[in-house]
């Protein structure tokens, strides 16, 4: 399910990782409107929060990491990053921005507004964490040395489109031609 939500006069799509619990929490207290799947065609422009990728992902490998763990608690750290880097298991956490988008594309053929999560401060005031342990230097600098190949595609996003207004299917062309071509 794709959803977006109208904060202040402006349609947010959240992703993990990029405010997306803060997001839901200030919407949901404040009885924002929700627009779901088809519904979200209703919005001229989206506001979609990019975070700076590699920042992202060592982020969102450490939230899927910990999460697990709450499920499995003789869970191996070294197996789960191995099997991140070779694309054996993957999670909305870590998974790519610009996969994000594509998903919101099959319900949305509007303007994108492309901005960075700092951004989100003006907009709402909360921050909401994850229950879960800080990242330890140890863990950060072993996630720090996966090799994840589809994080090309947010640094294109990031780096490219950031601060930009952009038709969502042009975007998309773009970045996967740009990935295809290099």
């Amino acid at each position: 399910m794709i959803k977006i939500v109208k904060i202040k006069d402006q349609f947010i799509y959240p992703i993990f990782k990029n405010g997306k619990s803060s997001i839901e929490m200030f919407a949901n207290s404040n009885n924002c409107q929700w627009l779901i799947n088809s519904q979200c065609n209703r919005a001229d422009c989206v506001t979609v929060f990019i975070r700076q990728p590699k920042d992202r992902f060592i982020s969102g490998v450490h939230s899927f990491i910990e999460f697990e763990r709450r499920k499995n608690k003789n869970l191996d750290y070294e197996t789960m990053l191995y099997a991140i880097q070779h694309h054996r298991v993957t999670n909305e956490h870590f998974e790519p921005q610009f996969f994000w988008i594509k998903k919101l594309g099959k319900y949305y053929n509007g303007d994108l507004y492309l901005q960075d999560v700092e951004k989100l401060l003006d907009l709402i005031p909360n921050r909401n964490r994850p229950g879960i342990p800080d990242i330890t230097t140890g863990q950060k600098n072993k996630i720090q040395k996966i090799k994840f190949n589809d994080l090309i595609f947010d640094n294109i996003l990031f780096d490219k489109y950031l601060g930009e207004k952009i038709k969502i299917a042009e975007l998309i062309k773009e970045i996967e031609n740009a990935v295809s071509s290099s």
